[in-house]
């Protein structure tokens, strides 16, 4: 993810609590779109700590699904161990059929 992007979306949620005073109950987190799996952990961990940060605008629900896109030729074992053990507990993998 470009740096910039990266910079708008945490600016976005620090900017939330301005519209809404209360905290947003969220049962659902999707990473998707654009092949989100191409990331950084580091970026990965970024937003998903501004997510689930308790002084933050959300309170995630214990059995939140915590989802992440990944096209099958874009990551490894060590980086699903990785996404897994920042609480991602759901992969979408994407299947591309070609016409004959």
């Amino acid at each position: 993810m470009n740096q910039n992007y990266t910079a708008a979306l945490l600016k976005e949620i620090s900017l939330i609590p301005q519209s809404s005073k209360e905290k947003i109950p969220l049962r659902s987190i999707y990473f998707g779109g654009g092949t989100p799996s191409l990331a950084p952990i580091e970026t990965l961990q970024l937003l998903l700590g501004a997510i689930r940060d308790t002084d933050g605008p959300f309170i995630l629900q214990d059995d939140a699904e915590i989802s992440i896109e990944m096209d099958p030729g874009t990551f490894s074992k060590e980086k699903l161990k990785a996404v897994m053990s920042m609480g991602f507990n759901r992969v979408s993998l994407g299947v591309q059929v070609r016409t004959l």
